[in-house]
């Protein structure tokens, strides 16, 4: 006979901690299965790797560690505390591909319960809380690039954890130490990005809590956990002066806020569209709850959601650098929103678990967005078979068949139960994809940049085969290839088409890496030719003169 007796404080906290376990589970299966089956991307992947291994592979005496450099030359772009712990696995693990992403794809699995418990510290009920991780768990960006070798994992655990503490710190000061300690954490991550997210919670505290601003120990804490971050910069400034002040504090932050650096510009809408693109489907349940946050601005939650989503978002919106990863923060904030929306129907759509009439219709456009990505989905199935029937090279490998298919049954059948009334919609939408992720993460194509270009691991073998340590190299290219340094291990200089054989007429021990029909056709009766034109199975070449 069932108990008449209210749960009890204990049987919460013992439920809680099945949640947190399972969710655990389940984020680090994803985030880890079959990390090293993908060389790494080029930029920020490649770079934090290099980084990395000359901080692994350093003398302690010369103090890379604390004075990071890239290519033997001072690094200044990003502070170390995730080249730190990269390099620690590198030590431990050994250099691959995984033991590179393992960090980034560790914080990426955190965040997933980090984000559990403070939406319990933020909701009474713990129906959002289970709904808000569940979102953020099976967010296809949020788990391919947590599971990259980039800061941004890392600086999303980060802001999780700094909301946690933020929270804490409303009702014990002593919380605000370790809000410093982490805010100096986003810092010592990404540098002007752990201001700008530290000052949005302290927006929000300013909305919520504004006595909590009063209060001398609240700012000593803040002070005293950020001392570690305060004295790294120190110690740049003390040995790079000015330098370093114009090249990180500078070119790598203010620059991007106020001009196009590196030609990575853009509209202020261009991270609406990188939410239509890749933010389906929670997409549907995000947008409402931002709405209802605004409405219900008057709680914790709502000015939470308002200050942090509307704040950050409108911040990288107006930043005149854009790039794809800048948005990653937002995810956790739209988690949330899309979880008290979503926690909202279910229990407007459930009484223990039976279902029982609405009074109201959910909206019909959710209807109409899955079935539309449901009906492409089966377009693109649809041609990959047409291409199989006439013996034309197929457009999706095996892998990408079934999740596609997976993919498409989720939204088919979650758009059905939509249009019936039915709130088990939100199960179908989470397991399948789940399952749907998974099959992703097993084959090779959830990273698909590197489709983008030719690939780097066989001619870096080419150069580490053929090309002597102590000649320069040039490598014939439209963009420079940083993945190609860091597997060749050595550092290379791009040059373009239009450009290369000036370079190569003007100086001498010089080697160039080319494809194999622009270095055979304009050097093969080169007189300054050291030996023969080297060519790879790869389609490249090697030629060097005296």
């Amino acid at each position: 006979m069932a108990s008449r007796f209210p749960r009890t404080i204990h049987d919460d906290r013992r439920a809680d901690r099945r949640w947190l376990i399972s969710l655990t589970i389940a984020a680090l299966v994803l985030y880890t299965l079959n990390l090293g089956n993908a060389a790494l991307r080029d930029w920020d992947e490649a770079t934090v790797a290099q980084v990395a291994h000359e901080i692994a592979t350093a003398p302690g005496q010369t103090l890379t560690w604390l004075f990071p450099t890239l290519q033997g030359q001072p690094y200044w772009n990003k502070p170390p505390l995730m080249h730190w712990v990269i390099a620690l696995c590198f030590r431990l693990f050994g250099e691959q591909e995984w033991v590179a992403r393992l960090p980034g794809a560790l914080c990426g699995a955190l965040t997933v319960p980090a984000l559990y418990a403070i939406v319990r510290e933020l909701l009474p009920r713990r129906l959002e809380a289970m709904l808000t991780s569940l979102v953020f768990l099976t967010w296809l960006p949020v788990v391919r690039h947590g599971r990259l070798a980039m800061l941004d994992a890392a600086i999303v655990l980060l802001f999780v954890i700094a909301i946690g503490l933020t929270l804490r710190s409303r009702r014990d000061l002593r919380y605000s130490l370790g809000l410093g300690a982490v805010i100096g954490g986003m810092c010592l991550t990404k540098g002007l990005l752990g201001i700008c997210l530290g000052g949005l919670l302290l927006g929000f505290l300013l909305w919520d809590t504004p006595r909590l601003l009063r209060q001398p120990w609240f700012w000593y804490g803040i002070f005293t956990g950020s001392l570690p971050a305060w004295a790294w910069y120190a110690a740049q400034v003390q040995r790079y002066g000015g330098d370093f002040v114009r090249v990180h504090g500078g070119a790598q932050a203010v620059d991007r806020l106020v001009s196009s650096v590196e030609s990575n510009g853009g509209s202020v809408g261009y991270y609406a569209i990188e939410l239509l693109k890749y933010g389906w489907p929670w997409l549907l349940f995000a947008i409402p709850g931002m709405v209802w946050a605004w409405q219900n601005r008057q709680f914790g939650w709502g000015r939470l959601l308002v200050v942090c989503g509307g704040g950050y978002g409108l911040i990288i919106s107006l930043m005149q650098t854009k790039l794809p990863w800048y948005i990653m923060p937002l995810y956790p904030i739209l988690a949330i929103a899309a979880g008290v929306r979503l926690a909202d129907l279910w229990q407007s759509g459930h009484s223990t678990g039976v279902p029982i009439p609405l009074t109201q219709r959910y909206p019909r456009g959710w209807v109409w967005g899955l079935l539309t990505l449901t009906i492409a989905m089966i377009g693109v199935l649809s041609l990959d078979l047409v291409s199989t029937l006439s013996a034309r090279p197929t457009l999706l490998s095996w892998h990408l068949q079934v999740t596609v298919l997976c993919v498409a049954m989720t939204f088919g059948l979650a758009a059905w139960r939509i249009a019936q009334r039915d709130a088990q919609f939100i199960v179908v939408l989470v397991w399948g994809t789940y399952v749907s992720l998974m099959s992703l993460v097993t084959s090779e194509h959830w990273l698909w940049e590197l489709n983008e270009n030719y690939p780097v691991r066989p001619v870096a073998t080419v150069i580490r085969d053929i090309v002597p340590d102590d000649r320069p190299l040039l490598v014939i290219d439209q963009y420079p290839r940083p993945s190609l340094a860091y597997y060749a291990q050595r550092p290379i200089q791009t040059v373009t088409p239009e450009h290369w054989h000036d370079r190569w007429q003007s100086e001498t021990r010089l080697c160039l890496l080319a494809p194999a029909k622009i270095t055979l056709k304009s050097l093969k009766n080169d007189p300054q030719l050291t030996g023969t034109i080297a060519v790879s199975s790869s389609g490249w070449s090697v030629a060097c003169r005296n």
